[in-house]
């Protein structure tokens, strides 16, 4: 019983994953519970009217016990017949509230595939003339031509405002090929080992303290690049967000078969207004948090699109020149 209960959350957990067919899952039953009221009450308006009605014929023509004994076998037979009259026009009515839940999605989903399909070719084609100007502007500014103070202000805030527009372009191109995942068994401890390793240097530049601790964890199945994604962008904005000398705790760990990956740094830490608002595209927090960086304010967007896409949850927690955790829960395989 353990093992098909078991085998049941992965299913649930895999279908939540495929945003459409949990929503189609979801319209059916809300259009099933609408049916099954109004089928209740009519049932039972029809039952106690034929009710009233065989139990007035029996009364007006005899009051024998035999015929009693009929009118009992006769009301149970009635039972029966609505019941089953019910059971089948349930079914007919899941089938149908079904199909009706995929046609009322199809336009929505190729609305999305359509937006889907606008970001990643408009982030395609924004790509190759930014990376032109950028290389032309990086050229001139090393070049030997004596350029007016001014003009190499100029040319120098230019470059910024061309950095942060190639990292917005890439940021969407990511976000609009987030749910186009492909799905291997991976193990979890070895993605956050490298992206640790990975940030090391970052977080020694800052003298930051980098932490890992992991106990062991049973399989994942999901996009290891998409996964590794999230970690890196999770990790280092804890790094980029503490001060010096502060410190960055990453863990992983499982509980009732979820991984459980922490993320705790003692940081500026985020406002209770803009922490609601944090998941949004585009979103970015108050100057404190964005003063000294340069950001397209998607990363979290991306990551939360990711993580959902793979049926977990990530949830952020953080006060003001505290710190900021964030707590990010994956299913594993059973």
């Amino acid at each position: 019983m353990k093992k098909i209960l078991k085998r049941f959350a992965a299913w649930v957990t895999g279908l939540q994953s495929n945003v459409f067919s949990w929503a189609r899952i979801s319209i059916t039953a809300l259009y099933l519970l609408v049916i099954l009221l109004v089928l209740s009450v009519y049932s039972a308006a029809i039952y106690f009217s034929l009710l009233k009605n065989i139990q007035q014929q029996f009364d007006a023509v005899t009051t024998s016990v035999i015929h009693y004994k009929l009118l009992d076998h006769a009301i149970d037979g009635i039972q029966i017949q609505i019941f089953l009259i019910d059971i089948g026009i349930f079914i007919i009515a899941a089938s149908g509230s079904y199909w009706l839940a995929g046609i009322t999605l199809k336009p929505v989903k190729r609305a999305l595939d359509a937006q889907e399909a606008f970001s990643a070719d408009a982030s395609h084609e924004l790509r190759t003339p930014l990376a032109v100007m950028k290389t032309d502007i990086e050229v001139l500014l090393r070049s030997k031509v004596v350029l007016p103070h001014e003009a190499i202000t100029v040319l120098r805030s230019n470059l910024e405002e061309i950095t942060s527009l190639t990292n917005m372009t890439n940021e969407l191109l990511k976000l609009s090929r987030s749910r186009q995942t492909s799905r291997h068994h991976i193990e979890l401890d070895t993605i956050l080992q490298e992206e640790v390793a990975l940030l090391e240097s970052l977080a020694r530049q800052k003298e930051i303290k980098l932490s890992y601790e992991s106990e062991h964890t049973s399989s994942f199945k999901g996009d290891p690049r998409a996964i590794a994604r999230v970690m890196k962008n999770v990790i280092a904005n804890a790094i980029t967000y503490t001060p010096k000398g502060g410190s960055v705790e990453v863990s992983l760990k499982e509980v009732s078969h979820q991984a459980v990956i922490t993320i705790v740094d003692n940081g500026i830490g985020i406002s209770t207004q803009d922490l609601e608002h944090v998941f949004k595209r585009f979103y970015k927090a108050d100057n404190a948090r964005t003063e000294s960086t340069i950001g397209s304010g998607l990363g979290l967007a991306i990551a939360k699109q990711i993580i959902d896409h793979h049926g977990g949850n990530i949830a952020i927690k953080s006060l003001l020149q505290k710190g900021t955790t964030v707590i990010i829960t994956l299913p594993l395989l059973v």
